[in-house]
């Protein structure tokens, strides 16, 4: 099944496609973004349940994925703590 859905682009990013309406997963394939989050991005379900507004792709919704999860270190400390909060919930019960 061939995607049809179609929304007006406004933005700077692709000068030839500005104010054009474009497939919105042609969009998502040309910015290098997953369709599903493009359309996340736009808030395509709230807006259209609205029906107030209109809906329109942009550069802010075509901005790549971020990465950028920090990783906490466990350190023994709190393994320790972990084990500490175990006994305490066990032995006020």
């Amino acid at each position: 099944m061939k995607a049809t859905l179609s929304y007006r682009y406004l933005g700077e990013r692709f000068p030839d496609l500005n104010d054009t309406v474009v497939i919105v997963k042609e969009m998502a394939e040309r910015a290098e973004i997953p369709y599903v989050l493009l359309k996340n991005r736009m808030n395509m379900k709230a807006k259209r349940t609205m029906s107030l507004r209109s809906v329109w792709i942009s550069d802010s919704d075509l901005k790549p994925k971020k990465r950028n999860r920090k990783v906490k270190k466990i350190t023994r400390e709190d393994e320790i703590q972990k084990y500490n909060d175990a006994w305490l919930k066990r032995s006020l019960l």
